[in-house]
Order: structure tokens, then sequence, then C-alpha cells
């Protein structure tokens, strides 16, 4: 579980994605996130999911999407949507479709934690002139969804070295040993709360109303290469799809 969660911490390394400007990446994750969404066919599909692991391999990021926990979650759901669907529509390709298009949803998903930081995905949205209370709140969620899995995982151990099973025993038993987990998880996450608030207090947030940031973005011409080269990959995609 502990690899489950280091799957949603940023790793900064030497890959070609991660040389772009945060902005392409952005807009890249984004334009596989919307070819997803329209893929109804199962080439379509398929050709989709490639793309994603493409992505993937150039980001150097395939080895934390693989671990084994992330993979048997991947199966879990696309095994349980897959019999639903076939057991509802009695058709093996479009149960085949919508299970494949959910695994390719999360990996879409997942590589946006391989390939931006919080720290991009905040001046990504301030060079967008976004609220600046909304860029903070947001990229503060970013950085606190590993976090809090972590504790999460910790106190799991904690209470299962004090006797607490976890594992054993009915559904129903299984969910009421869950509810001591609660209150330190809470309490954990109140704490964590407080203070990052006494933080932004420490750093006199709020005190100016306009911020000067020590980075910059700006588009260099490998970045306007790829920028183009995506909109072209994703406008031929787009109309093979939807006219073709």
């Amino acid at each position: 579980m502990y690899r489950l969660a280091q799957t949603f911490v940023f790793r900064r390394n030497r890959s070609p994605i991660q040389r772009l400007d945060p902005r392409v990446r952005l807009l890249i994750s984004g334009q596989l996130l919307i070819l997803v969404g329209i893929s109804s066919q199962i080439h379509e599909v398929f050709l989709t999911l490639t793309g994603v692991l493409a992505l993937a391999i150039l980001a150097k990021g395939l080895r934390r999407l693989a671990n084994p926990f992330f993979m048997a979650w991947l199966i879990v759901g696309s095994t349980l949507i897959f019999s639903l669907q076939f057991l509802l529509n009695e058709s093996l390709v479009s149960a085949v479709i919508l299970s494949t298009r959910f695994i390719a949803i999360l990996l879409s998903l997942s590589i946006f934690y391989v390939i931006l930081s919080p720290d991009e995905v905040e001046q990504v949205m301030k060079s967008a002139r976004l609220p600046r209370d909304l860029v903070f709140a947001f990229s503060a969620a970013l950085r606190f969804v590993p976090v809090l899995m972590l504790d999460g995982l910790r106190i799991m151990d904690a209470q299962r070295s004090r006797g607490l099973e976890l594992d054993k025993g009915w559904p129903s038993t299984r969910i009421k040993n869950f509810i001591p987990l609660l209150v330190p998880f809470i309490v954990t996450t109140l704490v964590r709360s407080s203070e990052l608030a006494e933080a932004m207090e420490a750093r006199a947030y709020g005190a100016t109303p306009n911020r000067s940031s020590l980075e910059i973005l700006r588009l260099q011409r490998i970045d306007v290469l790829a920028l183009c080269l995506s909109f072209a990959i994703f406008s031929l995609a787009v109309e093979f799809f939807l006219f073709v």
C-alpha cells in the first residue's frame, strides 16, 4: 500500500517530458483525457491507451504506474466493470470498451502526478490569472493527497500492532473495525490543517495584493515544437474518432 501512495508523489527526472514547460505538459495531459472521453470504438480506446502508455514511457514513469498494488486496483476495477457491463448488455465488445476506458482514464489521471509537481501546477494557474485563494487551495490539495494517504497507512499499521484485525471476519465486521481508524485520521488531518494555517500566518499570506514569483514561465523553442506537434496529433485523433 505504501508503494500505491508513492505513485501520487512527484519525482523530478531528466525525461524529455519534464523538460517541457509546465503549461505544455498540462495541455498534453488534458488532451489525452479528452481523447479517452470521446473514444467509443474498441480500436479508438486501444489507440488512446497506447498514447497514455507512450506518454508514461517518455516521462520515465511507467515503473511507478506498473507497481503491483496500483495494477491490482486497475485489474479489480476493470474486471468488475467488465462483468457488470457484460451481464447487463450481454455484449462482449461493449464490456471490453468500457473496462479499457476505465483503465485509460485512471492511467491518464495518474500520469498527471508523474509529469507535474504541485508547484508547477500553481505556476500554471498563476500565469492564467486565476484568483490567488483558488490557486493556493488547489495546489495545497494536490500536496496533501499523498501525505494523507501515507498518514492513513501509518495509522492502519499502528492499529494493527495494537491487535486490530482489519482483514478478518465478515464484511460488516471489517467495516466496524475501520471505525477506530477514523478518529486518529481526523485528528491528524486537523493538526496538519492547523499547522498549515499557522505557517500561512507566519509568512503574512494575503498581506500584499500582488505577489512576486521566483520563476517566470517562458516558452522555449522545444515547447513551441511540442505544442504544435501535440495539437496536430490531437486534431487528427479527434477527426478520426468523430468523423471517420
